[in-house]
C-alpha cells in the first residue's frame, strides 16, 4: 500500500502564465500544460484574491495532444466554490454545458476558491496532457494564483516524475 505522501503532486499551473505578475484574468490565460500520463484525477485550484463582484469570467479544461499544445479540445470537469471570504462550499457540479462547449461562465468573488476536477479518463483519444483555460468577460480581471493536485498515480513513486512540460 502506498503513503498519501506519494499518492498526489501538488504543483504551480501559473508560474509562466502570469508573466506581469498582476490580473489572472487580465487577458486569457493557457495554464502550463500538465502530462497526466502517471495519474488518473487532477485538481486545479483556482484562488481569487480581489475582484469587482459580478465582474464574470469563464474557466474551461482542455485537453492536449502534446505539450505545445498543438490541438486543444474543451473537456467536460465537475468543480465546486467556496463562499466568498469563508470555507463553505458549493456542492459539486457538472460543468453543465455539452461539447463542444464544456465552459463554466461564473462571476468570480473576492476571497474565494474554484476547485475544477478533471479525470485524465476524459482526455480526448490518445491525449495525455491537460491545461486550464481563463478568459475574462471585462475590466479589471482579479488577482489570484492557481495550482493543481494531481492524484490517483498509475505507479505511485517516493520521487514523482516532471509532469510540467
Amino acid at each position: 500500500m502506498s503513503h498519501i505522501i506519494e499518492e498526489h503532486k501538488v504543483i504551480n499551473v501559473g508560474s509562466s502564465a502570469f508573466l506581469d505578475n498582476s490580473s489572472i484574468f487580465a487577458n486569457p490565460v493557457s495554464l502550463d500544460v500538465v502530462n497526466l500520463s502517471n495519474w488518473r484525477k487532477c485538481i486545479f485550484i483556482v484562488q481569487i484574491q480581489n475582484n469587482i463582484p459580478g465582474d464574470p469570467g469563464e474557466i474551461a479544461v482542455k485537453s492536449c495532444n502534446d505539450a505545445v499544445p498543438t490541438t486543444k479540445t474543451n473537456i467536460p470537469f465537475k468543480y465546486r466554490h467556496s463562499q466568498p471570504g469563508t470555507d463553505t462550499y458549493s456542492a459539486w457540479r457538472e460543468d453543465g454545458l455539452t461539447e463542444p462547449w464544456h465552459t463554466l461562465f461564473t462571476a468570480m468573488g473576492s476571497d474565494q476558491i474554484y476547485e475544477i476536477l478533471v479525470s485524465a479518463d476524459d482526455l480526448v483519444g490518445d491525449d495525455h496532457y491537460v491545461c486550464l483555460n481563463l478568459i475574462p468577460a471585462g475590466d479589471p480581471g482579479c488577482m489570484g494564483s492557481v495550482i493543481a493536485i494531481l492524484f490517483e498515480p498509475r505507479y505511485a513513486e517516493s520521487i514523482n516524475a516532471t509532469v510540467l512540460v
